[in-house]
């Protein structure tokens, strides 16, 4: 899951989440460096690198963040509305 697809959907996943309801964000990287594309044999497209911390603050504006799980530069995050 590319960060940048996160980021850039974030107004309209914040828009469908009910009061009190909760999302769960995982399967992108904490701190990549460079490309994603570069992590890949394949190259479907082409995304700038985010840290989980840039993610999180354009869902926390609106969301509480509950949780961060990271392993080996893997992460998920729990909100709630």
């Amino acid at each position: 899951l590319l960060a940048d697809i996160l980021v850039s959907l974030s107004p309209d996943i914040i828009a469908r989440i009910k009061p009190g309801g909760k999302l769960l964000i995982s399967g992108f990287m904490d701190k990549p460096s460079g490309p994603i594309s570069a992590y890949f044999d394949w190259n479907p497209v082409t995304s700038s690198a985010r840290s989980a911390d840039e993610v999180a603050e354009h869902f926390t504006s609106h969301l509480k963040l509950l949780e961060k799980i990271e392993r080996k530069g893997w992460v998920a995050m729990a909100f709630q509305k």
